[in-house]
């Protein structure tokens, strides 16, 4: 074999080499897609969705087999925003429907729900006196004339479902919980009324998420002591469930980026690689700049993702635990 010959073999075997290099990467890398709705459909099947319903709170969990998981449903004013979600991915079944607290940011558009799509049950918080909140007072309404089972929200209550594994790590039961601090007051703080809020634990494919509705620093302190003290490893490893808190990969952050929540502390424990915060306009102080900083830490590799800004954040789990983020801001 001639100089030349053996150069262009030499060149050959470098490029590839490069080329196994480059395909390896791609392959154990996840990525993020933003505005591509022209490849949604050679996505993944399952998927998270953080659906930009401005003046409120929407999460879709959509699985590989077409079950579906639905917590809040934002206000009235956007159902149709939910609504084409759901029609997008052709769900007409949802299997379970979370209510997180009371307020009509996160429960208001149930009525308009029920008369589209088939709810199978349904978690709610406890509300003793629903004069104070009409938005859930109509919602229960309909959810009980629906004859829809439905249970309180309390904590290591558990969803698995599909190959995903859903754990409530709040409220607690006792004389002076969440829910007895809400309804002993007769005109209730916006913080007694988001501490209603479960912090949700969510796994499919060992990609975790941590959702959070407007829960403030004072649950986030009882997750921290119940974690340490391995209340939820003994309570959930029946279940099949090894709940792992730390190195969360996705933080749903509380109650828009309030600065009452989302503590140093609890960062700390669940230091999260990406977080996403459903922006409401109607409070310009919302998310705080301290939250955000609390938040980015100074990494520069740190996945932020605000629905003002990216508008419906989606999240894509393949069979391997590969996640792809799209993003769908609304032209």
């Amino acid at each position: 074999m001639n100089y030349s010959h053996k150069r262009k073999l030499f060149f050959i075997i470098v490029l590839v080499f490069f080329l196994i290099s480059i395909f390896t990467a791609c392959n154990d890398t996840n990525q993020e897609i933003q505005d591509n709705k022209d490849l949604t459909e050679d996505l993944p099947k399952f998927s998270v969705n953080f659906i930009d319903v401005d003046n409120g709170e929407c999460i879709l969990i959509n699985t590989e087999n077409g079950k579906c998981i639905l917590i809040d449903t934002g206000l009235k004013s956007t159902y149709n925003v939910l609504k084409e979600k759901l029609s997008s991915l052709k769900i007409t079944t949802i299997d379970y429907l979370i209510l997180t607290n009371p307020s009509s940011e996160h429960v208001g558009a149930v009525e308009e729900l029920l008369i589209d799509f088939t709810v199978n049950f349904s978690y709610i918080p406890k509300i003793l006196d629903l004069s104070i909140f009409p938005s859930f007072s109509k919602a229960l309404d309909t959810l009980n004339s629906k004859q829809i089972q439905t249970k309180i929200s309390y904590i290591n209550e558990y969803i698995l479902i599909d190959g995903c594994k859903l754990a409530f790590l709040t409220p607690e039961k006792g004389l002076n919980d969440a829910y007895s601090q809400l309804n002993s007051e007769f005109s209730p703080s916006k913080y007694q009324i988001g501490n209603a809020s479960p912090i949700i634990y969510f796994e499919y494919n060992l990609v975790r998420f941590l959702f959070t509705g407007d829960a403030d620093k004072t649950q986030e302190k009882l997750v921290i002591e119940n974690y340490k003290n391995n209340l939820y490893k003994n309570a959930f490893k029946y279940y099949g469930l090894e709940l792992n808190l730390e190195n969360i990969d996705f933080l749903k952050v509380s109650s828009g980026g309030d600065s009452n929540a989302t503590s140093i502390e609890f960062l700390e424990l669940i230091n999260p690689k990406n977080a996403v915060i459903s922006v409401s306009s109607r409070n310009p102080n919302c998310p705080s700049s301290s939250v955000i900083s609390r938040l980015i830490n100074g990494r520069d590799n740190y996945g932020l993702y605000r629905t003002d800004v990216h508008g419906t954040v989606s999240v894509y789990v393949d069979g391997e635990g590969k996640y792809l983020i799209n993003t769908q801001k609304k032209v």
